[in-house]
């Protein structure tokens, strides 16, 4: 397994991060401790202090890397995992590229990170980061809340539209993630009708088959999504939810409307947004 951890140092990012790591406590695991440098990073106290050999480059970027080498430093002094294996990755790019680039370099299977950053001005980029990676990487993306505490995966809900087919490899991440603590799944499908059409049923029957652990399926109505799976979970004892984003789908759309970033910000448990490549 290979997990892209990004962090802009925060301590919601090190909530996420001490997610991941304690999540795949029992298993092989590269984790790349990943930072993205900005023009905004830009601190003129840094460069003015920088020695007369460094070049502007070098001055912004000698902070970043000497601080995730110092979080991975710590990491291993805190989990002590020789199951663990961490990088450190700095970059100087546009987020989502520079993203898109470590999953094709390093075979990336997951990214897990936080909604929110470090300040008002961190949060609202982070944020918005979080978003973009989740519309424009074929990657699985793990949304943890701010200062959520790791808890097992027991109940996994998953919840779809039955409006598009689905495909084996989508679900890669969700059997694997639900084999760790043999969790359960619930496929919760929020309904337009009062029965299932034709459609509707084969895509049932292909997340019949797609699930590999234990599930059952539910429906539930509902006008506003965020609405209706809160309410609907607040019923449950679920420790993570699970979409699935594909092109032309209900969750496309989602995560294209102006207020998702908020929504996501609200998230009070782990969000794991499944993705293929041309999915």
């Amino acid at each position: 397994m290979r997990v892209l951890l990004p962090t802009d140092f925060s301590k919601n990012a090190k909530y996420a991060i001490d997610y991941a790591v304690k999540m795949f406590e029992d298993h092989t695991v590269d984790f790349y401790l990943w930072n993205v440098l900005r023009a905004s990073a830009y601190v003129t106290d840094d460069i003015m202090s920088a020695e007369a050999t460094f070049t502007v480059y070098e001055a912004v970027t000698k902070s970043s890397k000497d601080a995730l080498e110092g979080l991975k430093e710590d990491l291993k002094i805190e989990y002590n995992n020789q199951k663990h294996t961490f990088h450190t990755v700095m970059d100087y790019d546009n987020f989502v590229d520079s993203a898109n680039q470590m999953i094709e370099k390093e075979n990336i299977d997951l990214i897990v990170m936080s909604t929110k950053g470090a300040n008002n001005l961190e949060k609202a980029i982070f944020g918005s980061n979080t978003l973009r990676l989740i519309q424009r990487t074929d990657c699985p993306v793990m949304v943890v809340p701010e200062s959520y505490a790791y808890r097992p995966i027991k109940k996994i809900a998953f919840t779809s539209k039955y409006d598009a087919s689905y495909t084996k490899k989508e679900f890669e991440m969700l059997n694997a993630l639900a084999h760790l603590e043999n969790a359960k799944v619930d496929v919760i499908h929020l309904m337009e009708t009062v029965s299932l059409s034709d459609s509707e049923l084969q895509v049932q029957s292909q997340l019949d088959e797609m699930i590999e652990v234990p599930h059952e399926f539910s429906n539930v109505e509902g006008d506003n999504y965020f609405d209706t799976i809160h309410n609907y979970i607040e019923l449950k004892n679920y420790d993570l939810i699970c979409v699935a984003n594909k092109k032309h789908s209900f969750f496309e759309r989602l995560f294209n409307l102006h207020n998702v970033e908020l929504e996501l910000e609200n998230l009070y448990l782990p969000l794991l947004v499944l993705k293929a490549p041309n999915s």
